[in-house]
């Protein structure tokens, strides 16, 4: 009787997580978690039932009621933190250093009504087992004697066989569990595909609880390296791609002519492209007739992936035989526009195109509409701060959370913008108005091919940053660091932001202390007025930059790329979608959906193109489409398979996807924990067969991105075109 209750208590602490986290009210969601989580809480008395002696056993009760817990409450604290869960890598690559700096922010969280709340619910069996613990031993007894009496009068072992017969019945229930649960999975398409060949351990977690996303982690942590990537036949109007098998894994081949797998948009004639809708709006349209096609090269590299793959065995080989199916965007007409011009990319800290405002933040307007303006921009929140970098740096999705930019930087990393600039004799550097350690930025930014490194506080950084509160000030890093490379042409440096960081109180943010009289007149509640007043030292630090690029000429000869580390997730303490009262503030909408939530604005901005009529980008884009496009305006030799995202000036079929497998195109969108698309209009027709197509390539692009991690698949690359295989730093 007593282990039976004990089993309840993961049950238990998953209803307490999730109503704290993210309101799961889902019914299946509801059933699936509590018959997956008792299964684990009957698999943890099982193996506590097999300590023989009371004492020991009293003892492993005690650990399983008292760390158990731990767990739970600690995933609280991140996800009230970060707005996400914290896989098994994220909290062993990187976490440590982002607790150690927040500190402050993680302990108002714990000494709070909400931390203080939480953290008696999830220890209340433990009380209870402290104050009924005799009563409930003596009810274990008495069924525990009856047990043994009546197998006694069966055997001379009954002792034996009734302990052997109480943990055989835990396994039996795990297993009944288990498999009512799995019969409830595997009958909804949408919890199959999440538990299964979509399994993403934020949406299993959401979902299917802590448990069930911990079980999965650790089993693909064991067994991932040996599984072969899986890469699917995508069905492109009857041009079949055939999936090959071999000892190897399984691999794709053509079936009749090379198609694009992934690249390839609906109804396309390859031969009057000229006509397709390139999601590139000008300002102008120019009449067409009487004009010759311009006929432009695919941007490729000088490698043949079929052939390459017939000599490489194990996850590089099934890496190139993919790409040996993908059609190569083409080059276009802004191919080489940026060509030897200087590059300022930033990552700017918990920014939101929703901030944005003509008349106060004139600097962030102008950058974001009179450069290449994105219309429909998104960042994925996947791993957080360091995950939103690796997708602006890597354009590549973060598979293994925050250990993503640690795995990858370790191996060779020549498709940055700071390898690829390097080699044509830039200088370079990587600059953080905070501490190093933070994420391990001293061991993961040095190796981004910045020929001058790293430059933080700690390392020099702190010169230029006056007093210590936090955040640090955007403006006074980009003053001070200016005057280091301004006259170093060409040059191409990067920023990590900070000052857009949150809390975003007057007490507890400096920034927002410091700009709080530009927004206290604004229609907002104190914490968006706040959020507001820190990244106001975002708008100084960009007013500064262009105004001292301007005068120094050199504004039509520096580019400026700006894109965000994740939404604003500090904004709403105990936010979940569809309760998100201060981000919905912010936004002027609900924010009912992932893709809602992501939503923002980056700049791709140079003086030279406001001399040019305005390029705008209507089509659906995300973080991940920037470093293709960078690489084709920069005139960078490069192979377009090699990337996730697309030229977003090319003819590539747009597609954006979350690591949640919701994806967006220009047709529509698709929400997978509903299994659900939802066309952009009423008169949208979506051709049959379109949404499976689409979540083929989804899956695709993100066992790319996993098996890219796995095997140092861009040291494989490099050493096909250089021979020698090495970091290019």
């Amino acid at each position: 009787m007593l282990f039976f209750l004990y089993a309840l208590i993961i049950p238990y602490l998953e209803i307490i997580f999730s109503i704290s986290t993210t309101r799961c009210t889902d019914i299946k969601s509801v059933i699936i978690n509590v018959l997956l989580s008792y299964m684990a809480g009957l698999i943890v008395v099982f193996f506590v039932s097999l300590i023989r002696g009371r004492k020991w056993q009293k003892i492993a009760e005690i650990c399983v009621m008292c760390l158990i817990p731990v767990l739970y409450y600690a995933e609280f604290l991140v996800y009230r933190s970060f707005k996400v869960f914290y896989d098994i890598n994220t909290c062993l690559n990187g976490a440590g250093g982002a607790f150690k700096n927040f500190m402050g922010d993680i302990l108002r969280l714990i000494f709070c009504f909400d931390g203080i709340s939480r953290l008696v619910l999830m220890y209340i069996p433990l009380l209870l087992w402290i104050i009924c613990k005799k009563q409930i031993r003596r009810l274990d007894e008495k069924t525990y004697k009856y047990l043994k009496d009546y197998l006694n009068r069966r055997n001379k072992e009954g002792v034996i066989t009734a302990y052997r017969f109480k943990s055989r019945v835990f396994l039996i229930m795990a297993f009944v569990c288990y498999i009512l649960a799995l019969t409830l999975i595997y009958t909804d398409d949408a919890h199959a595909n999440m538990y299964g060949k979509e399994y993403n351990y934020q949406s299993v977690v959401e979902n299917m609880g802590l448990s069930t996303g911990l079980r999965l982690d650790i089993k693909n942590l064991i067994l991932g390296a040996d599984e072969s990537l899986e890469f699917e036949a995508v069905n492109n109007n009857g041009t079949d791609v055939l999936i090959e098998e071999s000892e190897e894994g399984s691999f794709l081949t053509e079936a009749t002519d090379k198609v694009d797998g992934d690249n390839y948009a609906e109804n396309s004639n390859p031969e009057n492209d000229d006509n397709r809708d390139l999601g590139v709006t000008p300002a102008e349209e120019e009449s067409k007739e009487d004009t010759q096609p311009v006929e432009y090269g695919d941007n490729v590299l000088d490698i043949d992936f079929e052939e390459l793959a017939s000599r490489t065995s194990g996850i590089n080989g099934e890496l190139d035989a993919y790409i040996s199916t993908l059609k190569p965007s083409r080059k276009n007409e802004y191919t080489g526009l940026f060509e030897g011009k200087n590059l300022i990319f930033l990552t700017a800290e918990a920014f939101s195109g929703y901030l944005v405002d003509e008349e106060r933040t004139p600097t962030l307007y102008r950058l974001i509409h009179n450069g290449i303006y994105f219309e429909d921009f998104y960042q994925p929140s996947v791993a957080g701060t360091t995950g939103g970098e690796y997708s602006n740096l890597f354009g590549l999705m973060p598979t293994s959370g925050g250990k993503s930019i640690k795995m990858l930087t370790r191996g060779n990393t020549f498709i940055t913008m700071g390898n690829q600039l390097n080699k044509r004799g830039y200088w370079g550097r990587t600059y953080h108005n905070n501490n190093g350690y933070v994420y391990d930025r001293y061991d993961t930014h040095t190796m981004l091919g910045y020929s001058e490194g790293f430059e933080c506080i700690g390392n020099g950084l702190e010169n230029y940053i006056e007093g210590s509160g936090f955040p640090a000030s955007d403006y006074e890093m980009i003053k001070g660091t200016l005057t280091e490379y301004i006259d170093k042409q060409p040059f191409n440096v990067y920023y990590m932001t900070v000052s857009g960081h949150g809390q975003y109180s007057r007490k507890s943010n400096q920034m927002s202390c410091k700009n709080w009289d530009s927004v206290s007149d604004l229609q907002y509640s104190d914490m968006v007025k706040c959020y507001l007043a820190a990244n106001m030292e975002l708008e100084n630090a960009l007013t500064y930059l262009v105004k001292t690029l301007e005068e120094a000429g050199i504004a039509d000869n520096t580019v400026i790329c700006l894109s965000p580390d994740h939404f604003p997730y500090g904004l709403d303490q105990g936010s979940s979608i569809g309760n998100m009262p201060n981000l919905s503030e912010l936004y002027g909408f609900n924010v009912n959906s992932y893709i809602d939530r992501d939503k923002s604005s980056c700049i791709l901005w140079s003086g030279c193109l406001e001399k040019m009529d305005p390029i705008v980008v209507s089509a659906p884009t995300e973080s991940y489409d920037l470093l293709p496009t960078l690489c084709n305006l920069f005139g960078i030799d490069y192979d377009s398979r090699l990337y996730i995202g697309r030229d977003v000036l090319s003819d590539t079929e747009a597609i954006i996807f979350n690591g949640g497998y919701d994806f967006k195109t220009e047709l529509g969108t698709y929400y997978s924990s509903k299994n659900k698309f939802v066309p952009i209009s009423e008169d949208t027709e979506v051709p049959e067969g379109y949404v499976e197509r689409i979540r083929q390539i989804v899956r695709n692009r993100y066992n790319f991105c996993k098996g890219v991690l796995r095997d140092d698949y861009y040291g494989h690359i490099y050493n096909e075109i250089y021979g020698e295989e090495k970091n290019p730093q």
